[in-house]
């Protein structure tokens, strides 16, 4: 929720980041403790957290803070999960693409799904470090332009995504999921058990959970940006068979049913309303 207690800092994505990085921005919250319901994203959030640690759930008890993470990374998640800051906290959040986050966390995906780990577990000792030499620097810009220089480096030196899986997530991302996974693998000539091992592997879903993914974030952002559309007219622009199919969906990734859900987008946020359960 934005109110005065929470300040931001963005930063312009570079632009040979921008295939991986999707934004960066720093955080200063000064306020009490505010439980939020954090939604599924098309990507993998990375915290640099400079302050009070965070209470965060997990994949299988969404509305239970069962774990307290100070900085960590999270791969992407198919339900929504629930957070809340300790005390007053500084940080950045960089949401990373999935590739992005192949490329530039050192992981394979499939260990990352619906999975938050904390920085000092990633593979490769060279992104802990970074979470500590952030730390002990005191402007924004420099901290910017730090972690700028890290991930153009690690870009550099990834040997990359494989080019079919790069042209497969492009053709999902392009038609908002409503992609034929059958016209993927024709078009590749692969099987579908070699494309699914790949997108496990960089992506961290197979590819029929991506495409849900990637249409459940379209009517998301089409509620948004419409808020005077009706949720039929989102389920058929957004390529849902009927509203029902929508709700359906919706409620898997949100823990919200439609009503509540454009409630909360016309207020700008989703702060839990007081069911959540401490471990």
């Amino acid at each position: 929720m934005l109110n005065d207690d929470v300040q931001f800092e963005s930063w312009q994505v570079t632009l040979p980041l921008r295939p991986y990085v999707n934004r960066v921005v720093g955080f200063r919250d000064v306020g009490p403790p505010v439980i939020r319901r954090e939604l599924p994203q098309v990507g993998c959030p990375m915290l640099f957290v400079f302050g009070a640690p965070f209470r965060l759930s997990d994949r299988e008890q969404p509305a239970v803070l069962s774990s307290t993470h100070g900085s960590f990374t999270a791969g992407v998640f198919d339900t929504f999960t629930m957070s809340q800051s300790t005390g007053p906290t500084s940080g950045i959040q960089v949401d990373l693409s999935p590739l992005g986050a192949y490329i530039i966390g050192g992981t394979p995906m499939q260990e990352l799904s619906n999975r938050i780990l904390n920085m000092e577990d990633l593979s490769g000792r060279e992104v802990r470090d970074l979470a500590e030499r952030l730390g002990s620097l005191e402007r924004w810009d420099e901290r910017f332009q730090l972690i700028e220089t890290f991930f153009l480096d690690r870009v550099r030196q990834h040997s990359g995504v494989t080019p079919e899986v790069l042209w497969a997530w492009k053709q999902m991302v392009a038609a908002n999921g409503n992609v034929s996974v059958a016209l993927i693998t024709d078009e590749l000539q692969w099987s579908r058990k070699r494309l699914r091992a790949a997108f496990l592997r960089e992506v961290g879903f197979p590819p029929k959970t991506m495409g849900r993914l990637l249409r459940y974030r379209y009517a998301m952002d089409l509620a948004t940006g419409y808020p005077h559309v009706g949720w039929s007219e989102i389920a058929s622009r957004a390529g849902y068979s009927d509203q029902s199919h929508l709700h359906r969906d919706l409620l898997a990734f949100t823990g919200t049913r439609l009503v509540a859900l454009r409630s909360e987008l016309a207020e700008g946020t989703f702060v839990q309303d007081g069911q959540i359960i401490d471990s």
